[in-house]
């Protein structure tokens, strides 16, 4: 019960709008990369300095909606 509450603790949520709201009906790929401000690989550390593992659970992108007329 306690890796579970650990891991329902440390999840975050992100979204994501397109700049260019294309409305063509097709699957646009996304990814999804944690990066170091350096622009670097990420390194989490815990706080004795020991390297964590972590996952990113992500789609692999979306399906953009298929603009109608009018739109």
């Amino acid at each position: 019960m306690q890796q579970v509450a650990a891991f329902l603790r440390h999840q975050y949520s992100i979204s994501y709008s397109p700049s260019n709201g294309a409305k063509d009906g097709k699957f646009h790929k996304l990814k999804v990369e944690l990066v170091a401000p350096d622009g670097g690989p990420l390194t989490v550390q815990d706080q004795k300095g020991k390297k964590q593992k972590y996952q990113v659970y992500a789609r692999e992108g979306y399906q953009a909606p298929k603009g109608g007329v009018g739109d």
